[in-house]
Formats: C-alpha cells, structure tokens, sequence
C-alpha cells in the first residue's frame, strides 16, 4: 500500500504545517540545483497509488505540488 492510501500519507497531504515545509524544500532545491543544465525538473512518484483510484486528497497534493513547483522553475517539466 503506497502513502496516499495511509492514514499518515493522507495527513501527510493536507496537513497545511507539513505543506509549508514541502515547499520551503522545494524552494531550496530550485535555487540550489535549478539553475543546472542536468535540473530538468520535479516527479512526483504516485502512480503506485492507483489502488484502485486516486483519492481525492492525493489529487489535490499532486496538483498544489506540481502547481508550486511551476511557480518556481517555469521552464521545468512535472512529471
């Protein structure tokens, strides 16, 4: 069972405190390493979680995520 089918993964997604610090780490991986010709972009690992359907919750976590990481590195890929 991957992390969005978890109790802890789903609070992991939508618990706003552990939000703020995703993306104060994704803040400091694009200005440490986005500048490099090898940043391509970010992945987002969860289509383990296809069980048999994405929760709603884990949508919405890949959205904002993918959403943040394009306002940081407009020139990057989401995958």
């Amino acid at each position: 069972m991957g992390i969005c089918n978890t109790e802890i993964g789903n609070t992991m997604m939508i618990d706003k405190g552990v939000q703020k610090l995703r993306f104060r780490s994704m803040e400091e991986v694009a200005q440490k390493y986005s500048h490099h010709e090898s940043f391509y972009g970010w992945y987002f690992p969860n289509e383990a979680q296809l069980q048999p359907y994405f929760i709603d919750e884990c949508v919405k976590y890949v959205n904002e995520c993918a959403d943040f990481a394009q306002r940081l590195t407009p020139n990057c890929v989401n995958l």
